[in-house]
């Protein structure tokens, strides 16, 4: 009669030999396989390695001090419209959009300055990653009758570090 534990440690040993199975003996005596095998012969060739070589690894590359290893750059925004106006404007730097007419227009939606600009001048910065190709600037007045300043930054504006935008 068996017992518990003992089915329950025949279980083990069962669950446990099961992977195995499938591991079986490789080559030996008693093989019937009458199929040819083919043998590789390697030539005995010498391989000189020089240092430049053995340090081409990532280990060990050489990084120029300015490269600071980052894709994303700060772009400095400086706005003076004081000679159009002091009175308070609000600034929007943002993404574009294209509309069903494939006309580009301002994303409001994902902007990455919305500033107020007091007294005709402003300066801040944003962090330009490497896909942006080109970003819309808009100044709007409060005083709803005069149009708002638009400008685009360019890939080029952004790869320079500073916008200046007058």
């Amino acid at each position: 009669m068996i017992t518990f534990n003992t089915k329950w440690l025949a279980t083990i040993i069962m669950t446990l030999s099961l992977p195995l199975i499938g591991c079986g003996g490789g080559g030996g005596g008693g093989s019937d396989d009458s199929s040819p095998t083919a043998t590789q012969s390697t030539p005995n060739t010498t391989e000189t390695t020089t240092e430049e070589d053995q340090n081409t690894g990532s280990g060990e590359s050489e990084i120029a001090p300015e490269f600071n290893l980052t894709s994303i750059q700060e772009v400095l925004v400086s706005i003076d419209i004081s000679a159009q106006t002091t009175d308070k404007t609000y600034l929007s730097v943002c993404h574009l959009k294209e509309t069903d007419t494939n006309v580009a227009e301002i994303d409001y939606e994902n902007c990455l300055i919305r500033s107020v600009v007091e007294d005709g001048t402003f300066s801040g910065s944003f962090k330009a990653a490497p896909h942006f190709e080109e970003l819309a600037v808009a100044i709007w007045f409060y005083d709803t009758a005069q149009d708002p300043i638009e400008s685009l930054i360019s890939r080029a504006d952004m790869d320079t570090g500073e916008v200046l935008i007058n």
